[in-house]
């Protein structure tokens, strides 16, 4: 299709503390019949217990510049395939939150890892919009639905 396209996009992230213990000296260094040695967690992102809550919201526009926007077969011997128009404005919004909790410090060789995460995404608001407030096909409902994704982990064994 003939035409120009400018695309912008943003968002704005922020994340909460619930609650959170700071790693200390203590939990660095183990204490054995040997002497004392440093240990460290196996994971730096994974070193802290907290619950925390986040969430990060944005927006797209596309903004279409030519002299035709409708959408047609390009050939001359065929027939147009549709008659609908491409807005030359086009906007949406997306949003996602997440809540999780880690119990452990991931140190130890056994079960000092728990973590459960929660996250709810929508993908598009004004689909969803669309979808809640005229309905739409089956087909189109699977596509564009705000996702709810369940993590849980367990340390077992190892490191």
């Amino acid at each position: 299709m003939p035409g120009l396209c400018a695309k912008v996009a943003f968002s704005y992230q922020k994340s909460k503390d619930i609650w959170r213990r700071k790693e200390t000296k203590e939990d660095l260094i183990v204490k054995t019949d040997k002497g004392s040695f440093w240990r460290p967690s196996y994971d730096v992102r994974l070193k802290e217990p907290h619950a925390a809550i986040s969430g990060i919201t944005g927006g797209t526009c596309a903004v279409w510049f030519g002299k035709d926007s409708s959408i047609e077969s390009q050939r001359e011997d065929t027939i147009p395939t549709s008659n609908n128009k491409r807005s030359p404005l086009n906007a949406d919004l997306f949003g996602s939150v997440c809540y999780t909790f880690q119990h452990g410090q991931f140190h130890k060789r056994y079960g000092d890892l728990t973590r459960v995460d929660a996250c709810l995404d929508i993908f598009s608001l004004s689909s969803f919009a669309k979808r809640v407030f005229k309905g739409s096909s089956s087909a189109d409902k699977s596509q564009l639905s705000p996702r709810l994704n369940l993590i849980f982990q367990q340390q077992v064994e190892g490191q």
